[in-house]
């Protein structure tokens, strides 16, 4: 995610592509020196906001949900004021609360995305 235009490169081999999702969807983001990086909850909400248009696909089973505030993923699905992605998180998290936690792996990455300012 950035605030700036939304843009693809290549470095080293790999295409990174930069998401500009509109202004009042910059939230939820802690500053560590010149970046910005998402909460976990929050990394949640901005793939799911990149799924709607078929930009991103959240690989749901590669959540540590265990690392994964669900009151506070619900809410921040409230923030945006988007009713898919409000109704996508309580299918989820309904899910996540009334199954047992999915067991601990140390190949899926800790949710976390990070905003270029």
């Amino acid at each position: 995610m950035t605030k700036r235009r939304s843009k693809k490169i290549i470095l080293g081999g790999a295409q990174i592509t930069y998401h500009h999702p509109k202004p009042e969807l910059l939230w939820g983001y802690v500053q560590e020196g010149y970046r910005s990086i998402a909460e976990p909850e929050k990394a949640i909400i901005d793939l799911l906001y990149l799924e709607r248009p078929g930009l991103k696909k959240l690989l749901i089973d590669e959540i540590r949900w265990q690392e994964i505030d669900l009151q506070r993923l619900r809410q921040y699905a409230k923030k945006t004021g988007i009713r898919s992605l409000i109704k996508r998180v309580e299918v989820i998290s309904s899910s996540r609360a009334s199954s047992s936690p999915p067991p601990i792996t140390t190949s899926a990455p800790s949710p976390s995305m990070i905003i270029q300012s």
